[in-house]
């Protein structure tokens, strides 16, 4: 008899932790909204922390979920929302509110001469932040650009202070391909004396739609940019940065000695060529030779010859010091070889200091606001002697008299300091500095 009682006491037991595993869970009923909006998200997902129990919501937003007793968390989520935790303990109801992750496509962008939302646009129109705009230092808004927009080819000559090109739409013309500058409402001719740092907003208006405001004008995109206007409460703000600039990869050139042993491989190359036919110019007296190439003492100005010590044509009563004789006629001119050779890239170039420091005074309400700033912006060139300085004073006003009637202004003065060079022809210093031995 012992023997039957034993499985039944398993099978109880067995019924018995299944009864308790079926009561441990309770059934909970919620509703899923925007909490903006109050609308119902449909087909948001709700699962139980811990466990791969889950549902989710109907049409309505309603949802029923069973959650273990030795659980008190539930997770609520949907696609354009953030997923939310819920606590339950005690509450047999659920309303859980959702905040929305798509608050940038209500931001506020400005085309041709209205204001709209970002998701309501259907024309091509990239936006760059001030904060982006302004991350890495730079003299001028067009060269921060560069790599800021989608689709947007900003070159530049890297010389400080120089001016970028722009191009929206690629090389649309044989005349001018730069897009339409719009500051503040306003057209300009060029934003390269703007300071960044008074920058709100920068909008590149790429295709036709969205450029369509400014007719013909825009026929290589538009740039529209916002100045920064006062609000809220009076405050002061100070920005500033300092750093240097330095050439780090340079060209490794040729010293004297190896000139001379290119010229004689040069030499050597030449098919038909004999070998005692050299001719290496000013090393070895300009005389030809198959010897290693001999670095003369003295050269000869206005020729290709060069003179050990003790020749003829070195004797000190051939020459006169004479300074308006600059091509040396009549008289032979003589100055002693440099046989070591001179780096004249190290030579031209240094590390370069940059600093900029913007001041501003701020301040608004519903009907004024003003803005009121100064900027103080010093590039040293790597190229010695180059540099870019400018001052700038800023102020943007708007004040509303008795609803109907609004003053104000928005306004710039810039006071440059540019001493630049041209880097984009054969006769610029880096050209000479590497081609001079």
């Amino acid at each position: 008899m012992l023997k039957n009682l034993i499985p039944r006491l398993s099978l109880g037991l067995t019924f018995l932790l299944l009864c308790s595993v079926c009561f441990s869970q309770k059934t909970y009923t919620g509703n899923v909204t925007d909490s903006k909006t109050g609308a119902p998200v449909a087909g948001s997902t709700i699962t139980v922390r811990g466990t791969t129990t889950g549902t989710q919501s109907d049409n309505e937003g309603n949802f029923s979920i069973l959650v273990p007793d030795n659980k008190t968390r539930v997770t609520v989520s949907s696609v354009g929302y953030e997923p939310q935790d819920i606590v339950v303990t005690g509450q047999s109801n659920l309303s859980v509110g959702l905040k929305s992750t798509l608050s940038t496509l209500n931001e506020v962008v400005v085309t041709g001469y209205s204001a709209q939302r970002k998701k309501d646009i259907t024309g091509s129109v990239s936006v760059v932040s001030a904060k982006e705009l302004i991350a890495n230092p730079g003299s001028n808004v067009e060269s921060l650009l560069q790599g800021k927009a989608a689709g947007v080819t900003v070159g530049t000559s890297g010389v400080p202070g120089a001016g970028a090109s722009i191009r929206i739409r690629g090389f649309t013309t044989f005349n001018q391909n730069e897009p339409l500058y719009v500051v503040d409402g306003a057209r300009v001719g060029s934003i390269s004396d703007l300071n960044p740092n008074d920058i709100e907003s920068l909008q590149v208006l790429k295709d036709g739609s969205s450029a369509a405001a400014y007719g013909a004008a825009a026929a290589n995109g538009v740039i529209i940019i916002t100045t920064k206007k006062g609000k809220g409460k009076a405050r002061v703000n100070y920005d500033a940065y300092y750093g240097t600039q330095s050439l780090t990869k340079k060209f490794d050139l040729l010293n004297t000695a190896e000139y001379g042993q290119y010229l004689l491989k040069l030499q050597q190359g030449i098919p038909g060529q004999t070998a005692t036919t050299f001719n290496l110019g000013q090393y070895n007296g300009g005389q030809t030779s198959t010897a290693t190439p001999v670095i003369p003492e003295y050269i000869l100005a206005g020729t290709a010859s060069g003179v050990q010590a003790g020749d003829p044509l070195a004797a000190d009563s051939l020459y006169k010091l004479d300074l308006n004789d600059v091509n040396g006629e009549g008289t032979y001119l003589i100055h002693r070889a440099n046989k070591t050779g001179t780096d004249w890239l190290k030579e031209i170039t240094k590390k370069a200091p940059m600093q900029s420091h913007n001041v501003s005074i701020s301040g608004g309400n519903e009907g004024s606001n003003y803005l009121f700033g100064l900027g103080y912006y010093n590039q040293d060139g790597i190229i010695k002697f180059t540099g870019y300085k400018r001052y700038s004073v800023r102020a943007n006003t708007n004040f509303t008299i008795k609803d109907k009637i609004r003053v104000g202004e928005n306004l710039q003065l810039s006071y440059i300091d540019n001493r630049g060079f041209n880097n984009q022809d054969e006769s610029n210093a880096i050209s000479f500095a590497y081609r001079e031995q």
